[in-house]
């Protein structure tokens, strides 16, 4: 844990960068910064924002507001992207309802 408040590295190599209330349990996780965000999958990574999951192997969310990667080598983006499939990739835009 590189800063921030109230962050938790519980995977093998887990890494966070900053931010409050991010969590990586996944080995080689990664969480660069933001709030409530969590990368749980192997090797997932999620680069900022609030409230965004990357659960999948591999998977990555870049940022926006809950967003969730669940899928192995999944994509998620925007606000409320549910990528829910392998390799699946979704970019959402900035309407309240989940997109999947």
């Amino acid at each position: 844990v590189g800063g921030g408040r109230g962050n938790t590295a519980s995977g093998f190599s887990a890494t966070i960068g900053g931010g409050q209330g991010n969590t990586t349990s996944g080995d080689d996780a990664t969480v660069g910064g933001g709030e409530g965000n969590t990368a749980s999958g192997l090797s997932a990574t999620v680069g900022g924002g609030e409230d965004n999951t990357a659960s999948g192997s591999h998977a990555i969310v870049p940022g926006g507001y809950s967003n969730l990667a669940q899928g192995d080598f999944s994509f998620a983006a925007g606000r409320r992207a549910q990528a829910n499939n392998a390799g699946c990739f979704v970019w959402a835009d900035s309407n309240a309802a989940s997109f999947s």
